[in-house]
């Protein structure tokens, strides 16, 4: 036996044999207030308990001072909760008037005391911003934590015991988020409590220990939680109408509980306060803004709405619609037929890269100065198909796009200003990843960057990638402007391709190109001289900028696809860009003001792509065919030009595209040619793009 665990049974033993004295003591109290107020001193006992267990298995890691600390400050407030009946007797030796006055203005301190302490317990073990914190988050924090602890404490009669569960679950859940981060590297969030099943199975792998800072964050919950017992409520005897006393405190529970459901509801933290709630990086989001803020925020994003008279029938009517759509016409057609004899024979290898913030500029009137866009795709004569994807984000939102692409679904009935990487549990979700893996493929990720950012690291293991290469990969590779350049990922793919004739899916993320584009770390070679007409100096260093990192990648991207065209064995790539660079809408609202604003808006949001392969691809000119999409529809059509297995979904999907050529978070675009607004009743299409709702319910939505 340790001596951390000789140490917490005595003090287990110190405190049963005090309660067993003082319950002899005023064994003639009556057994009803004997017991409520023995039972303070039950939290203390499991407290011990628990450390003695937990040091019996060795998971303290503290030091003498902070385990000996804890222990003694469990072991006096067990002793101590038995006072209450000192206290309790002295407080009813008062007059009515005295006793109630002091039992509210001790309640309120005590209250505000636990606020300030709920605050702490829940930030500091794992927010090492804490410190710098803007005073408005943590006044944010504050009330967020009053208006709980003031709720918990009417509903449970102001006994006290509503302010011991919610400073315990505040300061179980400051600990837990520091295993948490310890454990997967990314903050606890609201698609976390979706799937436990998997934390649990993840943290089995690691060894819980308690530093001196989680012992020293334990003392303060233990004498948090013994404060709760000092709330003594006035004597009974004194209230001439205790149904009436217990009526108005049941009023003002249920009042308090529904303003605090409704402030849930109505009080949006986002746009009220200010709280981001795209978290592409939680971690930092979550220092910055503190645990419930940024939580409530995530939290209050969370909800994907029904439309409107929706039923699984109706949603299964219309994807075997459009199915039927696809079938009798690509589906059945000679060209898709040959391409799905050649798949099964030939399973070539597919590559899919996101190129980050990659697009074509010169759609805003080649920026007034003749620039002519990047020079690749446009010199690309081979491709099987090419033209423009609808993102559905624009200057930011990475995951958004790589998430339409894997898992068929557009953000436009998701909803804005949501980020399915970092709201939901996608382990159920129909992707691109468990599809190739299905087919015999061995799948890998490829990022340069921080794996937690947008939660990736989860979620690629979520899709069923096999492995996951990050920032660590590319520590000694060439960087080029903010990462590790284009060309450094595509080597990595060529090693990967190089280790197994096996068929492979690789999705390579890059992070060359991000922003901002004012650095100045362009090499001299790479320098762009563009003079856009009529735009703020700063806007020309910008796009410079941008220019020469767009350069660079088609450089890189020609040397990549020069390699494959040599490569003994069959490889297909698909090729866009994620989203367009945050300063494009200056040109746009500079060059195109006035127009119709769905059009405007459909400016911003279209990158090239490309789909390309190394090999004759039957039922396929490739001559790099021009034809626009929405990206939530450009995995469907890999699979369908190459002849792979399509699912119902996708093949809904191409059928609705016969319809809507493009679509994205905003707006939609018919093959009429016209751009219409999402929610444009005029629209002619909207009929079908309602149907896709229905669709995206069924298999989407339903399944989170």
């Amino acid at each position: 036996m340790s001596s951390y665990t000789f140490a917490s049974l005595v003090g287990l033993v110190t405190v049963l044999a005090v309660i067993s004295y003082v319950g002899y003591q005023h064994r003639s109290d009556g057994v009803k207030s004997l017991l409520f107020n023995l039972s303070w001193a039950a939290p203390f006992v499991v407290a011990l308990s628990g450390v003695a267990f937990a040091s019996g298995l060795g998971l303290f890691a503290a030091s003498d001072v902070a385990f000996d600390l804890l222990v003694s400050l469990c072991v006096l407030f067990g002793c101590a909760a038995p006072l209450r009946m000192k206290i309790q007797a002295w407080q009813h030796g008062l007059s009515r008037k005295s006793e109630t006055l002091l039992c509210l203005y001790r309640d309120l301190f005590i209250i505000l005391a636990l606020t300030v302490a709920s605050f702490f317990l829940l930030e500091a073990p794992w927010n090492e911003g804490l410190g710098v914190m803007s005073l408005s988050m943590v006044f944010l924090g504050l009330g967020s934590i009053l208006a709980i602890l003031l709720t918990l404490y009417f509903v449970f009669f102001r006994t006290g015991w509503g302010l011991f569960l919610g400073v315990l679950v505040l300061g179980i859940a400051g600990i837990a988020e520091y295993f948490v981060l310890l454990f997967k590297g990314v903050v606890l969030m609201p698609s976390d409590l979706l799937a436990l099943g998997t934390a649990a199975e993840v943290a089995g792998g690691y060894t819980l220990e308690f530093t001196d800072a989680l012992t020293y964050a334990l003392c303060g919950l233990v004498s948090a939680l013994f404060v709760c017992s000092l709330v003594i409520r006035p004597s009974f005897n004194r209230n001439k109408l205790p149904l009436v006393s217990y009526g108005v405190n049941i009023a003002v529970s249920v009042g308090a509980g529904s303003l605090l459901f409704l402030g849930y509801s109505n009080i949006d933290y986002s746009s009220t306060f200010g709280c981001d709630k795209m978290c592409w990086s939680p971690n930092t989001i979550y220092q910055q803004q503190g645990f419930l803020p940024s939580f409530i925020t995530l939290a209050q994003n969370l909800e994907i709405s029904e439309p409107e008279g929706y039923s699984d029938e109706q949603a299964q009517e219309y994807e075997d619609e459009y199915v039927s759509a696809y079938d009798s016409t690509r589906g059945s057609s000679l060209e898709r037929l040959q391409a799905v004899e050649q798949f099964d024979s030939v399973k070539p290898s597919v590559i899919a890269i996101m190129n980050e913030s990659y697009s074509d500029l010169s759609a805003y009137a080649e920026l007034g100065c003749g620039y002519q866009g990047p020079q690749y795709p446009t010199a690309l004569t081979d491709a099987l198909l090419a033209g423009h994807v609808t993102t559905s984000v624009y200057g930011g939102g990475t995951a958004n796009s790589e998430f339409e692409f894997f898992t068929n679904t557009s953000m436009a009935y998701v909803g804005s200003a949501k980020c399915p990487y970092t709201l939901y549990d996608l382990s159920n979700v129909n992707n691109l990843v468990a599809q190739f893996s299905s087919l015999g493929y061995a799948t890998t990720a490829i990022h340069p960057g921080n794996p937690s950012n947008y939660n990736r690291d989860k979620i690629y293991r979520e899709f069923g990638f096999d492995a996951f290469y990050s920032a660590s990969e590319f520590a000694e590779s060439e960087f080029f402007h903010n990462a590790a350049t284009d060309g450094a990922t595509y080597s990595k793919v060529l090693d990967i391709l190089s280790e197994s004739e096996d068929p492979q899916f690789i999705f390579d993320l890059t992070m060359q190109n991000h922003g901002g584009y004012e650095t100045g770390n362009i090499p001299e070679s790479y320098v762009q001289t563009y003079q856009p007409l009529d735009v703020q100096p700063s806007t020309t260093v910008q796009t410079n900028e941008y220019l020469a990192c767009v350069k660079k990648s088609d450089e890189d991207l020609t040397w990549f696809l020069g390699q494959l065209r040599n490569l003994d064995r069959p490889v297909v790539v698909v090729f866009w860009g994620d989203h367009q660079p945050s300063f494009a809408d200056q040109y746009n609202n500079l060059y195109y003001d006035g127009e119709d604003s769905a059009v405007h808006e459909a400016r911003t949001h279209q990158t090239p792509y490309f789909i390309w392969a190394n090999y004759d691809v039957a039922g396929n000119g490739q001559t790099s065919q021009q034809r626009d999409m929405g990206l939530n529809s450009l995995g469907a059509t890999l699979l369908d030009i190459i002849g792979a297995p399509m699912t119902d979904f996708q093949k809904s999907t191409l059928g609705l595209r016969e319809k809507i050529a493009c679509m994205g978070l905003y707006g939609h675009r018919g093959y009429d040619g016209v751009w219409y607004l999402n929610d444009d009743e005029a629209s002619p299409f909207i009929g079908v793009f309602e149907a896709g709702r229905f669709i995206q319910t069924l298999e989407f939505t339903d399944k989170l």
